[in-house]
């Protein structure tokens, strides 16, 4: 009452707020965990069958072209890497992919076909029976598809299935190949976030057990059907979409299984005035 009395206004008395306003980038991001997965797996399978007599492949380890891969019955199976599989036997006149897979082959073990023109010429068939020289095989100049078996290029054993003693029909699995780069971030996104996803876009990868490594990727596929996730009884069912990350350089340490976060940019505004938003009342 005395105040009122006074008629003293004692608001007019406080001071204004301020605050600075800048300008910023502003991002808008969909943000999801993930987890390595091995990617493009193939089989390597025998041309023969029989026992396996030896084993020469190695967990990890590049399948190195004509190099023996196993023994079937005593007898060297050798590999020869190409996307174009070999389906029949090969000799001097003979033409086409396959030929120039062998030609590379030879090349890459240390023996000169010649062009690798895919023409089976007399260089490559001399060169053939040098190599078929220095394992103390028959020098006849020809590819015979039963010691032979094609594998992806760049591939790396990932799994050895066989054993000596082990008993194989022609066509029975050898081993599983990946290839060098092997491994894909596959990530769970939500029903609400998929849709701003696209395939293309940069995507940042940060793992949990390695500390402060990051890697950088872009988004390969975009499952079309969701995997939907039953939580506790009287709860939401989690629905989330598999996302795949092509990943461009991995970490060093990185493994299959390691799980992290992953982060999408999907919209972004440059030159945007900012305030606190403590400075909004």
């Amino acid at each position: 009452a005395w105040l009122v009395a006074r008629g003293d206004d004692t608001s007019a008395a406080q001071p204004l707020a301020t605050t600075r306003a800048t300008q910023a980038t502003l991002t808008q991001t969909v943000d999801a965990s993930f987890a390595l997965a091995k990617d493009g797996t193939s089989t390597l399978a025998t041309p023969a069958q029989g026992t396996v007599t030896s084993v020469s492949l190695t967990e990890g380890k590049a399948v190195k072209a004509l190099t023996k891969l196993v023994g079937i019955d005593g007898k060297a199976i050798y590999g020869i890497p190409t996307g174009y599989p070999l389906y029949r036997n090969l000799a001097e006149g003979d033409e086409g992919p396959d030929v120039t897979a062998l030609q590379r082959a030879l090349a890459a073990a240390g023996y000169d076909p010649g062009d690798a023109d895919g023409e089976f010429g007399g260089e490559t068939a001399e060169a053939l029976a040098d190599w078929q020289a220095d394992q103390e095989l028959d020098e006849t100049g020809r590819l015979e598809l039963a010691t032979f078996v094609s594998y992806k290029p760049s591939a790396v054993v990932d799994e050895v299935d066989v054993a000596v003693g082990d008993k194989v029909q022609a066509g029975g699995k050898l081993a599983t190949l990946a290839p060098t780069s092997s491994l894909v971030a596959t990530a769970d996104v939500s029903q609400l976030d998929v849709a701003k996803l696209k395939v293309g876009q940069r995507v940042t990868l940060t793992f949990d057990a390695l500390d402060g490594a990051d890697a950088s990727g872009t988004v390969d596929d975009i499952a079309d059907a969701p995997e939907s996730t039953e939580g506790p009884a009287g709860t939401t069912t989690v629905v989330q979409y598999p996302v795949t990350v092509r990943i461009g350089k991995l970490p060093t340490g990185a493994r299959a299984g390691m799980t992290g976060q992953a982060s999408v940019v999907t919209a972004s505004r440059r030159n945007v005035v900012t305030v606190p938003s403590s400075a909004i009342g």
